[in-house]
């Protein structure tokens, strides 16, 4: 389902790299739980995004040019790892 979401959404377009943001399942419920305004996407059950996450997980294995960051990480530590990502690349 992702692979043809990405399909759909971004046609002949093929980014250059990806990052991808991952995050458990205690962080994730105590993030939305701060937010003030919710969206509709952050009322779903944590199965959703579960499913999502593997599945682009799943594609990123199968597909080079993807940076997985951990988002349980401090943003100090997944910003080094971001710019050096950066600088690698270019």
């Amino acid at each position: 389902i992702i692979l043809k979401m990405n399909n759909f959404l971004l046609g002949n377009i093929r980014p250059s790299f990806t990052f991808l943001s991952i995050v458990n399942k205690k962080n994730l419920m105590n993030r939305l739980k701060k937010r003030k305004n919710k969206n509709k996407y952050d009322k779903f059950a944590y199965s959703f995004y579960n499913k999502v996450q593997n599945g682009f997980k799943k594609q990123s294995k199968n597909r080079g040019k993807y940076i997985i960051v951990n988002s349980n990480n401090s943003i100090e530590d997944n910003k080094k790892l971001i710019i050096s990502s950066i600088k690698n690349i270019l």
